[in-house]
């Protein structure tokens, strides 16, 4: 799970400063967001990364718990945007970005003997 979160990280971040995407305060002065805002560009949402990948690892491994852990995912992800710091998209694209990291993160442990 630490590989496939830090992965995720490092391709969010990667995202975040090649689009470097602006936040919603950013279009509307009027706009305030509930909670801090971070100094780096919007999109991919981070939250969305890691929870992301965090919960498919989980999923493959228990199974039995695949649909909590990835709504839990979904809704830390979501939360940023209830908090007004993301738009939908950022988190849909974190939450993708972060499940895909897992995966081959997922098939390269079943491939190295690992298992």
């Amino acid at each position: 799970m630490n590989v496939a979160s830090y992965d995720a990280a490092v391709a969010c971040w990667d995202g975040k400063y090649t689009y470097w995407a602006m936040r919603p305060f950013h279009y509307d002065s009027r706009f305030t967001p509930i909670i801090p805002v971070p100094a780096h560009p919007s999109y991919p949402a981070a939250h969305g990364c890691y929870s992301g990948s965090a919960a498919a690892v989980l999923a493959y491994l228990f199974p039995r718990d695949a649909a909590a852990l990835i709504a839990e995912a979904d809704q830390a992800g979501m939360s940023r945007l209830w908090g007004g710091i993301h738009f939908p998209s950022d988190i849909r694209v974190g939450l993708a970005l972060g499940r895909s990291v897992a995966q081959r993160v997922i098939a390269r442990a079943e491939d190295d003997g690992s298992r």
